[in-house]
This record gives structure tokens, sequence and C-alpha cells, in this order.
């Protein structure tokens, strides 16, 4: 069964570049139902606990919604590497709309196409 998952929506599923026994990684979904692949791959761009250059943090009031808690207290997304998410587990928040337009355009940029 296909699973729809909507934009803005953090999601763990596995890291493309590590082991997949691994527990999954966390994403933020930046593609909605225009997605070539939907609704059975996403666009998605991997979270991480560490600030790095061209990451973004996003804080308690950019999220909308949470499911579960977070592992780490601070948590960035870096819209630079951006993945096909296949098979997306667990939703742990959904993510307001203008992080997610941010996150958005800095994509667009990095693949140099428009996505809306």
């Amino acid at each position: 069964m296909v699973r729809k998952i909507d934009r803005g929506s953090v999601v763990l599923a596995d890291d493309p570049y590590k082991n997949h026994d691994s527990g999954g990684r966390p994403f933020l979904i930046v593609s909605d139902e225009s997605y070539p692949f939907y609704p059975n791959g996403y666009l998605g761009v991997p979270l991480t606990k560490r600030k790095k250059s061209n990451t973004y943090e996003f804080l308690d009031y950019d999220k909308e919604e949470v499911y579960e808690e977070f592992e780490h207290s601070r948590n960035f997304v870096n819209p630079y590497s951006p993945v096909q998410v296949n098979e997306p587990g667990r939703v742990l928040c959904k993510l307001d709309d203008s992080f997610v337009n941010l996150m958005a355009d800095k994509v667009n940029k990095a693949l140099g196409f428009v996505m809306k």
C-alpha cells in the first residue's frame, strides 16, 4: 500500500549513503504531488545534528505539528544534498510552509531548475 506523505513532513528513511541497518535518517520532504515519482517517491533533504556551512536550523516555532520528539535538541537541514526518498517511514513532524519554501528555493538553486 502506498502512503501519501505531505510536503513539509520530516520522515525517517534509509540513508542512501550508509548501511541500511542504521535505523534510518530524518529527511524533510520538499516535493509535492507534482513530483514525477509521487506517491512512490519524494524529493527530500537530509537533517543533521551538526551545524555546517550551508545548513539551516529549524526551531520549535518552525514546527506546525510534532508527532515524535527529536533525538537531538538542535536540528539542521541541508538543502544542497537532495535525494530521492523511497519508502518513507515514520513522520516525526511537519514544518511550516515558510521554512519549507525557503528550503525548496535552495534546492532549486542547487539543482538549477524551478520546483513549486
